[in-house]
């Protein structure tokens, strides 16, 4: 049982940090692609998409990293179970969200300039759920610190995650402001800058879930 259990918990390390890392390139490459014609918004629709599914892994990684917790006695529900929960919570937000980001970014919502002026509204209101999203991310990673300790070793990659999510939320609700700003050189190149520093941070995010996998080994 000890076995199957530290492999579940390897298991969603890996599918954490592939996620979080592939959401963070393909974000990356959204900004690349966000030019200032209509025939560019179908690139940045496919890479939304991989964007989306690939959270979907890392939050699929989270059950399986936290199964203990959720599938724990029910009386006795600790700070642990509330983390992977709002973990969960946030990370599926941030993926299910961008599927309906990646929508508004396809060539049926833009063929036009015009047209891109109408559903811009649209990619803001979603970009902003995704900056909601991640806020529950954010009260996840709260509370392993309250669940591990302050001063625990194990609380390191929480600490990298709430600095993350705050940046992550910041840039989300400023690149939805972007989408609105129109069809202006400014606004599309402040959307260019913001969705390279949210790949960034994605990716950094997924580099940094290599300490879930060492807190797999010395659980062991």
């Amino acid at each position: 049982m000890v076995c199957t259990t530290q492999c579940m918990k390897a298991i969603g390390a890996a599918m954490y940090i592939i996620g979080f890392f592939a959401a963070g390139i393909a974000f990356i490459m959204a900004g690349v692609h966000y030019d200032k014609t209509p025939s560019d918004f179908h690139d940045v629709h496919y890479d939304i998409w991989i964007y989306a599914w690939a959270l979907m892994i890392a939050a699929v990684g989270i059950i399986l990293e936290t199964e203990q917790e959720f599938c724990g006695d029910d009386t006795d529900r600790k700070w642990g179970y509330f983390a992977g929960l709002f973990e969960l919570i946030g990370i599926f937000g941030m993926g299910s969200f961008g599927f309906g980001l990646a929508v508004y970014f396809s060539n049926a919502k833009n063929l036009d300039l015009d047209t891109m002026d109408v559903y811009a509204s649209d990619r803001r209101d979603l970009s902003c759920m995704i900056a909601v999203s991640s806020i529950f991310y954010l009260l996840g990673a709260v509370l392993v610190i309250l669940d591990k300790g302050l001063f625990n070793v194990a609380s390191l990659l929480s600490y990298f995650n709430v600095l993350m999510c705050i940046l992550l939320t910041i840039f989300w609700f400023l690149y939805a402001d972007a989408m609105v700003v129109g069809t202006s050189n400014s606004g599309f190149d402040k959307a260019k800058e913001h969705a390279y520093v949210i790949g960034t941070i994605l990716t950094l995010t997924g580099l940094a879930g290599f300490l879930k996998c060492i807190g797999v080994v010395s659980d062991d």
